[in-house]
């Protein structure tokens, strides 16, 4: 097998989580094509860590050992990574190895580490919702007559109206909007849970409110940028300080810092658990506290049927309205 990089073998490694052999570039064209971008860029991230901490210590990263994969897990704990981060590096790692290092002791270190975890009771940390109220203040920090101030509301209110993910807010093209009589429908082309992008149209109704309606947001956007000559391409797009619109796409990561940089400006309580994700957990809970149904979050977010997230939206919108002491004291 001829050399290839981390992700490459990372990325071979992926199918049916066995090391595949790939026949020619279109072969692994096809097989990269067929992985998300931001799971490739985690594999890439994993591999770069581990070599780095080779190189620290004079090891070989392509040649590792169970006594290496062992001391690394101690190392990933000690700093400490969470446990699936820490599956994916062996996974990783693995992939790069034809002949596989044995994984016995630094696994069993690690379903101890993860026991441990469970037993204290500490929880993966987690994006706080951004609901109404809060989301009312970070819209109060765009200014509707700048460029980044439009851009930035289409951010908030299309992220939380459609329960986006950043890298669907990222991907969408200004031929991806349609605006119908009831509101605005727009095109998620491919998402986590349509790997074979299928395309979903996801319909989002008007606000009650022109400051936080949606439609509004996007329609104001549109315009703003056809004025600008930009009628096609990226949605959502870099503004300089100069307020000009530039012709690339936003990514997911910049799309995340306007969310954090808003939140901090606004000064809501937890803004520093507040992330590009907030607006989707915020809009899937916001819409269980109105009634909506588990079907329908999960139609309207993208979600699989089966998916306990969207449960744990209703749960958590739920614990005040149904709680069993309401009223007893």
């Amino acid at each position: 097998m001829t050399e290839q990089s981390g992700a490459e073998l990372a990325l071979i490694a992926n199918v049916g989580g066995n090391l595949a052999y790939v026949a020619s570039d279109d072969d692994f064209q096809a097989l990269q094509d067929a992985v998300p971008a931001n799971t490739a860029d985690a594999y890439d991230r994993q591999w770069r860590r581990f070599t780095t901490w080779c190189s620290e210590r004079g090891l070989d990263p392509t040649a590792a050992t169970g006594q290496m994969l062992l001391s690394y897990v101690r190392h990933l704990i000690a700093v400490p990574y969470a446990p699936a981060s820490i599956e994916q590096a062996l996974g990783v790692i693995l992939s790069k190895h034809p002949m596989k290092p044995d994984t016995g002791d630094a696994r069993r270190v690690l379903s101890a580490y993860r026991r441990d975890r469970a037993e204290s009771g500490q929880r993966q940390k987690q994006s706080a919702p951004l609901e109404v109220t809060r989301l009312t203040a970070l819209l109060g920090q765009c200014d509707a007559t700048t460029a980044k101030g439009l851009r930035d509301r289409v951010i908030l209110l299309l992220g939380f109206s459609a329960m986006a993910r950043r890298s669907e807010l990222a991907k969408l093209d200004v031929s991806d909007v349609r605006f119908v009589d009831e509101g605005l429908e727009i095109l998620i082309r491919a998402s986590k849970t349509d790997q074979a992008g299928k395309g979903t149209e996801v319909a989002i109704p008007y606000g009650s409110r022109s400051a936080v309606c949606p439609v509004r947001a996007v329609r104001a956007w549109v315009v703003y940028l056809a004025d600008q000559g930009i009628t096609e391409g990226p949605l959502l797009r870099g503004v300089n300080r100069h307020g000009q619109v530039g012709a690339t796409k936003m990514t997911g990561q910049g799309i995340n810092h306007v969310i954090k940089t808003l939140a901090e400006k606004a000064g809501v309580d937890h803004a520093d658990e507040i992330t590009a994700h907030s607006l989707r957990a915020g809009g899937a809970t916001a819409a269980a506290k109105k009634g909506a149904t588990a079907s329908q979050i999960a139609a309207q977010g993208r979600w699989s049927v089966k998916s306990p997230t969207v449960h744990s939206y209703i749960r958590s919108a739920n614990k005040w309205e149904d709680n069993a002491m309401t009223g007893v004291l």
